[in-house]
């Protein structure tokens, strides 16, 4: 059996070299747990264990290092693929296709009883602000959840991944600002709004991917270390 201070040790060893993420460092945890347990020399402690025998088996820190990083790229790639099967489906796959009828139809209708201002100002609202609340406030919840339950972690390999994309959702609406401060004058914003043409496809576009990202998230992607 492992013993408190030894459980800490590990825990602290995977804090200090970099691994933050729940899915990684459970494997991680348990894999030095198993290993310890299961050691030739009974007399061997847990630092010199992890030192003399954990760490080169996996080429040391940087060799653990570079598995944290195969498998957040690993994992980026399930999500990107998984996001174009879905995406598409919408477009060709049964039946979903007829979600699809139901947003370009209600897009031209929005669009013709409220204008195009309204059209794009809700599908912003559903491609950007709910899944930023959602996203941020799964994110705190599973924040607080390991706070509570005194986890050296906290995040998770899906909150990690989707971070970037968020961060680069919140400089949308700055972006817009700005775009407004630039040609305000030269009336182009404006104008953007004069052509459904191009409005009603971005929005159409805006709502099949909140529809996938609402999809995306419920799905699992679990990715297991191979231990040797």
């Amino acid at each position: 059996m492992i013993t408190k201070d030894e459980q800490h040790t590990i825990e602290q060893y995977l804090k200090t070299i970099g691994i933050n993420t729940m899915e990684f460092f459970e494997e991680m945890y348990d894999h030095i747990c198993t290993s310890f347990e299961n050691r030739k020399d009974k007399s061997q402690g847990i630092d010199a264990h992890i030192r003399d025998v954990v760490q080169p088996s996996f080429g040391g820190v940087n060799g653990i290092i570079k598995i944290r990083d195969q498998r957040t790229k690993a994992r980026i790639r399930l999500v990107r693929k998984r996001f174009g099967q879905i995406f598409i489906s919408y477009f060709l796959g049964w039946p979903n296709v007829l979600i699809t009828f139901g947003v370009i139809l209600g897009c031209w209708t929005l669009s013709q009883l409220f204008g195009i201002k309204t059209l794009i100002t809700i599908s912003s609202i559903c491609f950007i602000f709910i899944p930023l609340t959602f996203f941020f406030g799964k994110w705190i919840q599973f924040w607080r959840k390991c706070k509570k339950a005194g986890k050296v972690y906290r995040t998770s390999e899906v909150y990690q991944i989707f971070t970037p994309f968020m961060a680069l959702a919140l400089q949308v609406p700055n972006m817009t600002i700005q775009s407004w401060n630039m040609f305000a004058d030269k009336d182009i914003y404006g104008s953007l709004f004069i052509h459904p043409e191009i409005c009603i496809p971005l929005s159409i576009i805006m709502l099949i991917s909140f529809f996938t990202l609402s999809k995306l998230y419920k799905e699992e992607f679990i990715i297991k270390t191979s231990f040797n």
